[in-house]
């Protein structure tokens, strides 16, 4: 026996999509791309040098 006002899962998701915010990935992709473009510490060893 279900509750005659059950929600769907697929309703469910779509309503939690809709009201997402891109901020959060969007964070995320610009800590990435500048750990890609700083300069590495003077320290790290070198990739090329065995």
């Amino acid at each position: 026996m279900t509750a005659p006002d059950s929600v769907t899962l697929h309703v469910l998701a779509e309503n939690n999509l809709a009201a997402a915010s891109p901020d959060p990935l969007r964070a995320m992709v610009d800590a990435f791309v500048a750990d890609l473009t700083s300069p590495a510490p003077s320290n790290a060893p070198c990739p090329n040098r065995p």
